[in-house]
């Protein structure tokens, strides 16, 4: 009897320590799982040092992390982590209309590296802005207006540009994002229909459904070149127009004054492939020495009112045939590097200078044959809404 008690003692003893393992190891289990919920401004900062096509597929993560990423100012504040690169547009001798975008990052080492890839609607690309691409296309005759962002491959068709001729080459647009208003605006610069001596504009508000008050000045000044570009410094627009066979830099005043165009003469003879760039916030005028030269002279404005240019350096290409046609195409850190593109539009080769280090070299995109390319950022500003 007293050894069959003690046999039972003994199996109550081991049912408690086994009953008290399963807690111990329940308990374990369970502060495994728990993991402590952060709070949300430590999830908000960490989510803005992801990548935006990243954080576009975590949208689905949940609800928290949908509501964060399409807030104004998470993306306001993962733009401005943002280091910009090169979005790059593929040459393509097909009779499609599409291109290949791909995304590159320039990296401190002597490489790059592709992002992305998203299928153009379009061969005529504007502008980029914020993450944002401003093509352009001529459907019958017609001026259409397309807006894409190629981290979320989103794509939105802007109202067409209302005035002008019925040619691509008498028409120009240009993007720029205006923060004191916080709003992205085009504007739109052509030679007036039935009067090639009235040079007309236009601006549109993104979101808005109609352009604004058009705006016209009898001048003798004509677009250069379809491909010519518009410069953004601040918040003022410029490009380059010939008048009377002399070459001005026109500007106009996004804020201030729409109204008004303000001409500038260039700080040397234009040779034909020299180029306008924001150079680190200065509108800089980058001229070939010579067409037989790798040698180029960077020139900056430093008061519009007055039309005055500072010579800030001359530069030289080494490694860089003198025979190819070379024209100033980018610049980035902050105006540590200036990107170039030579030869010609089914060969195009593209090098970096690094101002400090005085260092040229060849830009590898390994995707393909590059027409062009343009300072980009990869954000999530959407397409659609794009007041901060």
């Amino acid at each position: 009897m007293g050894s069959a008690c003690s046999m039972c003692m003994k199996g109550k003893k081991r049912s408690l320590y086994n009953c008290i393992d399963d807690e111990i190891s329940l308990e374990e289990e369970m502060s495994v799982i728990q993991i402590p919920l952060l709070e949300k401004t430590i999830i908000f900062n960490i989510l803005t040092w992801l990548p935006a096509e990243e954080l576009h597929n975590l949208i689905c993560v949940c609800r928290l992390w949908l509501r964060i990423i399409k807030s104004s100012s998470f993306i306001q504040a993962h733009l401005r982590r943002l280091k910009p690169g090169l979005i790059t547009i593929e040459a393509n001798h097909t009779i499609s209309p599409s291109v290949l975008l791909t995304t590159n990052i320039l990296k401190e080492q002597d490489d790059s590296i592709m992002v992305r890839e998203l299928t153009a609607p379009s061969k005529i690309t504007w502008s980029s802005c914020n993450g944002l691409i401003l093509f352009g296309r001529f459907v019958d005759t017609v001026g259409k207006l397309l807006l894409a962002n190629p981290a979320t491959k989103r794509l939105m068709q802007l109202p067409s540009p209302t005035h002008g001729t019925n040619s691509m080459f008498e028409h120009i647009f240009g993007m720029t994002y205006l923060p004191s208003i916080k709003t992205h605006k085009v504007i739109h610069w052509f030679t007036c229909a039935g009067n090639n001596k009235m040079l007309g504009w236009e601006i549109l508000t993104i979101g808005d459904r109609t352009w604004g008050r058009l705006n016209t000045c009898h001048t003798r000044l004509q677009i250069m070149s379809e491909t010519q570009k518009i410069v953004f410094v601040k918040y003022v627009a410029h490009w380059i127009a010939v008048e009377d066979d002399d070459k001005l830099v026109v500007s106009l005043d996004m804020i201030e004054d729409e109204d008004q165009i303000h001409k500038t003469k260039l700080p040397c003879s234009f040779s034909g492939v020299d180029e306008l760039l924001d150079i680190g916030g200065v509108l800089s005028f980058v001229s070939r020495v010579n067409n037989r030269s790798t040698h180029f002279d960077i020139w900056g404005l430093k008061d519009i009112c007055e039309g005055h240019w500072v010579k800030q350096r001359r530069i030289r290409l080494d490694g860089v045939s003198k025979n190819l046609l070379i024209v100033g195409a980018a610049a980035l850190e902050n105006a540590k590097v200036i990107i170039f593109r030579a030869g010609e539009p089914s060969t195009y080769r593209y090098y970096t200078y690094d101002v400090q280090l005085k260092q040229t070299r060849y830009l590898d995109f390994d995707s393909g044959k590059t027409a062009l390319v343009l300072p980009h950022v990869d954000s999530l500003v959407s397409c659609r809404r794009l007041y901060f």
